[in-house]
């Protein structure tokens, strides 16, 4: 339960995912899921970056082969 949703957390965020999706993730209502991201400088700058990126991208979007692909750098995958 509760390490779980830690480690999702510091998870998604070293893929660059952004804040407002992590949150809604772990159903945080609060900021308070900030305090479980490890505290490593690559996270928290793919953390800011996701941040920035944010604007662009769309529910739709996130689940796209694309989006999945190229914004979270997961191995590539035919798609048929």
């Amino acid at each position: 339960g509760h390490s779980v949703r830690a480690g999702s957390a510091t998870f998604f965020a070293s893929l660059g995912v952004s804040e407002s999706i992590i949150q809604a993730m772990g159903r945080w209502s609060s900021d308070a899921w900030k305090i479980y991201i490890r505290d490593h400088s690559t996270v928290r700058a793919e953390l800011q970056l996701a941040s920035l990126r944010a604007a662009e991208i769309t529910p739709t979007l996130l689940f796209s082969p694309s989006f999945i692909f190229f914004h979270l750098r997961l191995p590539h995958t035919h798609y048929l």
